[in-house]
């Protein structure tokens, strides 16, 4: 499962005008803001045992799909996390937008 932004949320962001390079590192920095956002939002449901066992499971994946994989199989509300993470960011950037 991939989250990928809508066509609107490209335009409301203002990626639709941004050169490929532009859009690739504007998408790089949302990503890792919604990914560390989630990553907060799954900590804050978990125990002491929980947490060390998915900071170990962090550690020994090397690739950041391999990360993804396992929490979308080991904590499958993960995925629901970035989701949310994600509409809030545009939802909040929107509103910005609009007042300035």
């Amino acid at each position: 499962m991939s989250t990928q932004l809508t066509s609107q949320q490209l335009q409301t962001l203002g990626m639709t005008s941004m050169t490929t390079g532009q859009r690739e590192a504007f998408l790089e920095k949302i990503g890792k803001m919604v990914f560390d956002s989630s990553i907060v939002r799954l900590l804050e449901t978990l125990n002491d045992d929980q947490i060390h066992a998915l900071n170990h499971a962090l550690e020994a994946n090397e690739s950041f799909e391999g990360v993804l994989q396992y929490l979308q199989v080991t904590y499958p509300l993960f995925m629901t996390y970035m989701q949310e993470v994600q509409e809030k960011f545009v939802e909040d950037f929107m509103s910005q937008m609009q007042v300035a």
